[in-house]
């Protein structure tokens, strides 16, 4: 009696912890991120700000309030082998929530703060019971599927009513495109803008954005340079009174920001390689260009007007 009821015991158990890495990884998982500086200091005498290459990675478990919550780990450089505990993650059914580690202060002295945050409570991360016109942040507007790791998995695309063009992806088994705390997380304007470049498990990558041409797993493997995509390169030219927008893809829109992240005009490109802002030049100052291209990539360049 007794070993029926351990091996129906551990059948439940294989189960669930079958059906939660179906719906989110909870071991073994890394991903990598680059923080890209919006703009350069306005005060001359400080240094320039450096692109910044992070991971988090779930290595464990352990208790918290009764629930088994796997560890997640953050590296402030891909190159280093330091990395600090900044919280942990569990499954309960389709939703995933994130408790952040009360010894650390990880969401303020690494550039991101969290929406709603409360010490001590969970925050919930994703939901993949949402179904299509339900809203988390924005509004769930189709869901496919797509190959991760030889597995057929949900994706589920947002929309934002008050941008058109705005698109934010999640897939099954891994999480945002963007980022991995997209769903919750606030970036102060003129800081960094967040970008997934891979998402891996069990040093094997199953995900890269088509911005990068590489994913480092290792310190030390030969895969530790990150290089972008030079076929999605974009770059600002000042030609005369031009300011000349050449992207070596179809650009979709562009937005034109302040040093205060306010939002000063919106020009829909359709589809050009280039795009001339003579037509639209503000004045004198510097500003931040948002190049949005038709693959979805999002890039940001600074403008100077004179």
């Amino acid at each position: 009696m007794k070993k029926l009821l351990f091996a129906t015991t551990f059948l439940l158990f294989a189960s669930h912890h079958s059906y939660s890495q179906e719906v989110f990884p909870l071991d073994n998982a890394t991903w990598t991120e680059l923080l890209h500086p919006d703009a350069e200091p306005l005060d001359d005498d400080s240094p320039p700000r450096e692109d910044k290459y992070i991971s988090y990675s779930l290595r464990g478990d352990t208790v918290v309030d009764g629930i088994v919550r796997s560890k997640l780990y953050f590296s402030p450089d891909v190159q280093q082998d330091y990395s600090e505990l900044t919280g942990f993650i569990h499954v309960d059914a389709d939703k995933v929530y994130f408790r952040p580690d009360a010894s650390t202060n990880l969401f303020y002295s690494h550039y991101i703060a969290l929406y709603d945050y409360v010490e001590n409570q969970d925050m919930l991360l994703y939901d993949f019971s949402l179904k299509i016109g339900d809203k988390f942040g924005y509004t769930l507007q189709e869901i496919d599927y797509v190959s991760i790791g030889g597995s057929e998995r949900k994706r589920f695309c947002f929309y934002w009513e008050l941008d058109p063009y705005f698109r934010q992806y999640w897939i099954e088994g891994m999480g945002s495109t963007q980022s991995l705390f997209d769903p919750i997380e606030s970036i102060p304007a003129c800081t960094y803008w967040i970008k997934l470049i891979c998402f891996s498990q069990n040093d094997e990558v199953l995900w890269l954005s088509s911005d990068f041409k590489d994913c480092p797993l290792k310190k030390g493997n030969g895969a530790n340079k990150i290089e972008t995509a030079d076929r999605e390169a974009v770059s600002i030219h000042y030609i005369a009174e031009n300011r000349l927008i050449v992207s070596s893809l179809p650009m979709q829109q562009l937005q034109i920001y302040n040093l205060n992240g306010a939002l000063l005009q919106s020009i829909k490109v359709d589809g050009e390689l280039q795009y001339a802002l003579s037509k639209h030049s503000p004045i004198a100052g510097v500003y931040l260009a948002k190049i949005r291209l038709q693959n979805g990539s999002v890039h940001t360049e600074k403008i100077i007007v004179k």
